[in-house]
């Protein structure tokens, strides 16, 4: 007996337009989770900073409020919430991620009031809102001080 070789023809094929196409879809599907997750931490990012933006600006507000308690631009200052009313700040400009514009409002209140030494002091209690432009929500910051009421001079 002679021994039987089986000639295998292999062809060269190429590519089909199909396999490329899949590969490609593999090839997005495995990249999705590697663009994605550093692209959330931006903006995770960008929020948090934002946020630590507005406490700056929430620190500097109080401190414009200050300013008017001593001026004595604020004239009444109520004993409860419910009775203060709504004020306004000029807005506040961030130049830094997306040029936005923070509206600033706020409310004074009083619970507190002191005598000593022939001078009344009121315990102050100060909410400050601001809002960002292109958010929903107010950010709410609680501040207290202690206000001096000017004594009346009489002549």
């Amino acid at each position: 007996m002679k021994p039987c070789f089986i000639k295998f023809s292999y062809k060269k094929r190429s590519f089909l337009l199909i396999e490329i196409l899949v590969a490609f879809s593999i090839i997005a599907l495995i990249s999705i989770p590697l663009i994605r997750n550093p692209i959330c931490f931006c903006q995770t990012q960008i929020r948090s900073l934002e946020k630590l933006e507005c406490e700056r600006i929430a620190e500097l507000s109080f401190l414009d409020i200050k300013v008017k308690l001593l001026k004595n631009e604020i004239s009444s200052i109520p004993k409860n919430v419910k009775d203060a009313q709504v004020q306004y700040l000029p807005s506040y400009f961030l130049d830094s991620f997306r040029n936005q514009e923070i509206k600033r409002t706020f409310i004074v209140y009083s619970k507190k009031e002191k005598f000593y030494n022939d001078e009344t002091f009121k315990f102050v209690h100060i909410k400050i809102f601001l809002k960002p432009a292109n958010q929903k929500d107010f950010f709410t910051y609680k501040y207290k001080t202690i206000y001096k009421i000017p004594s009346k001079i009489s002549l």
